[in-house]
């Protein structure tokens, strides 16, 4: 859906452009080689001045020749030089692939011809008799290894998760990264469930992507407008889903849209408007008719609105138990915390629906939805009910004390947990509480189920 796999035809970048722009990348390569600094996961295409084109045309003119001079004393700068461009050649943007200028992982074989010049450049230095010029040599050396090092330590801050490190891309490019600003939302949304951080770079995305200034593609402008369709619609705004539904539609009719007749149908069956759902419904299956993926989220959805209808008639524990866990394979968690709180107050003594309440309240990576007091207050109630006997229910609570920050209950929680899962064979059970207890609650962090923002 980001368009960034996509080959960029001739109309849309012409030839002479790319031919033009292959200095100014040359001169960019070198001088992330020797300077990485502002390094970003992804740099958008720019339209370059004529002027910086001219320039760095020069520059490169400048060091061929330099090297050519050199060829008979220094051979080994000429063969460098040239092992740095030719290796160029094929990712320097005369086949264009995506809508990146650069990219710091094309320079990984390119750079073996600039570091061997550099390193024989050394050897020469160090093979001359004169001691200080040597010793200079080996500082200068260790100097340069030191700081790579630094650097090294200092970049991996920022591959710790995914928004960090799409945070850092778009900090560090010009304010036209559409591609920064759609993965920077979609790790908010999917591993932070931060919905109203989804919206706000899905927005700034969209911007970017339709203000002309970067390589723009219909299927990148699709992918970002159903993307923010959707979080609009978890955040409870249909009519607002509506409308880039239908503006997603604009720019795809292709069958890649049943899904978004499925969600735009969605929007209309909040909205009260059940005809047009219907319809949608209807034409997504037209579009896909076998696809059993669609077909499943389409029959959920119907099994839902069926069971949201009866309950307004006659609520029960197990209706509203049922729209929530549907509710929550939808993503739309507050509706499942709305019916779980609505079963619980028809059933507050049902051991099963305290905990799964409890898992959600304790693991959900919305911040809106995360409550770790009622979670352990649930939790300890449903453990209290089945006499602290079964092994899934102290999982719950030991995620639940971890949500709170109460560590070292959640590890001797845990522990129980896969002691019961032991002594009851319970294989399955076991590996998920010990690898629960190994990767978070023994490294001081709660677990938080991101799976959940995974079904779209």
């Amino acid at each position: 859906q980001n368009g960034a796999s996509f080959i960029i035809n001739t109309h849309q970048l012409p030839l002479l452009e790319r031919i033009t722009n292959i200095p100014v990348f040359v001169i960019a390569y070198i001088e992330k080689l020797f300077w990485p600094v502002n390094l970003a996961v992804y740099y958008p295409y720019q339209h370059i001045p004529f002027r910086e084109q001219a320039l760095c045309f020069l520059l490169v003119i400048l060091l061929t020749t330099i090297c050519i001079r050199r060829v008979h004393s220094q051979p080994y700068i000429l063969v460098g030089w040239f092992w740095f461009l030719i290796m160029l050649l094929p990712v320097i943007g005369l086949v264009q692939v995506g809508g990146q200028s650069i990219a710091d992982r094309y320079t990984y074989l390119p750079s073996i011809g600039i570091f061997f010049a550099v390193i024989w450049s050394f050897g020469e230095i160090t093979i001359a008799s004169n001691r200080w010029r040597n010793v200079g040599a080996i500082i200068g050396a260790a100097t340069v290894l030191a700081g790579c090092l630094l650097d090294t330590q200092f970049q991996l801050k920022y591959w710790r998760d995914s928004a960090t490190l799409f945070q850092h891309s778009v900090d560090v490019t010009k304010d036209d990264n559409a591609t920064g600003y759609f993965g920077l939302a979609n790790a908010l949304w999917h591993d932070e469930g931060d919905l109203d951080g989804a919206v706000k770079n899905l927005k700034l995305a969209l911007q970017a992507q339709e203000s002309g200034s970067n390589l723009s593609w219909t299927t990148t402008s699709f992918g970002i407008r159903y993307n923010l369709g959707l979080v609009l619609f978890l955040q409870n705004k249909p009519i607002e889903a509506e409308v880039q539904f239908k503006k997603a539609l604009k720019l795809n009719t292709n069958s890649d849209s049943a899904f978004t007749h499925k969600c735009l149908g969605d929007a209309y069956f909040d909205q009260g408007k059940f005809s047009e759902w219907q319809a949608e419904y209807d034409t997504a299956t037209q579009l896909m008719p076998n696809s059993p993926y669609l077909q499943y989220l389409i029959n959920t959805s119907k099994t839902l609105a069926n069971l949201l209808e009866r309950l307004k008639v006659a609520p029960t524990p197990e209706g509203h138990v049922q729209a929530a866990e549907i509710l929550v394979s939808q993503q739309r968690l507050q509706d499942a915390v709305f019916h779980y709180a609505a079963a619980l107050k028809l059933q507050p003594d049902s051991p099963e629906l305290l905990n799964n309440f409890a898992w959600l309240l304790a693991t959900c990576p919305n911040k809106k939805i995360l409550n770790s007091d009622q979670a352990i207050q649930y939790s300890l109630k449903a453990c209290e009910l089945i006499g602290f006997d079964q092994t899934i229910y102290i999982g719950t609570l030991a995620a639940a004390y971890a949500a709170a920050g109460r560590f070292d209950e959640a590890i001797a929680t845990a522990r129980k947990a896969c002691d019961l899962a032991t002594k009851h064979g319970e294989t399955e059970l076991f590996n998920q509480n010990q690898k629960l207890l190994n990767d978070f609650y023994l490294a001081r962090k709660p677990f938080r189920n991101t799976t959940i923002y995974s079904a779209y």
